[in-house]
C-alpha cells in the first residue's frame, strides 16, 4: 500500500478470554469449541426474538423477566417436540 492508503486502514484487535478443559496447545479445537458455543446462543436468541419479538419486550420488574424468558424457552421445547403443523393437527 501506499503512504495515502494506509491513513485509511483501521485495525481493530479484540482480546476475549475464555475459561476451559480444553487443551490450549490445539487453537483450531478451541476455535470450534467456542464457535460452537455462541452458534447455540445466537440461534436459540434468534428463535426466541423471531417467536415472541423478545428485543421489544418490556418486561423489567423483579424477576419477571427471566420468569418469562425461561416459559418462553418451555414453549419452544414443546413445539419442537409436537411440531404442530399449519392446520392446527398435532404431528406428535
Amino acid at each position: 500500500m501506499d503512504g495515502e492508503a494506509d491513513a485509511f486502514l483501521i485495525v481493530n484487535e479484540l482480546w476475549k478470554y475464555f475459561i476451559s478443559s480444553l487443551n490450549a496447545d490445539n487453537p483450531k479445537q478451541l476455535e470450534h469449541a467456542i464457535r460452537a458455543h455462541w452458534a447455540v446462543e445466537n440461534n436459540l436468541h434468534w428463535v426466541l426474538d423471531m417467536t415472541f419479538d423478545e428485543v421489544n419486550n418490556q418486561t423489567r420488574q423483579g424477576y419477571s423477566a427471566p420468569k418469562q424468558a425461561g416459559v418462553m424457552i418451555i414453549y419452544l421445547k414443546l413445539l419442537a417436540l409436537f411440531k404442530p403443523d399449519f392446520t392446527g393437527r398435532v404431528r406428535g
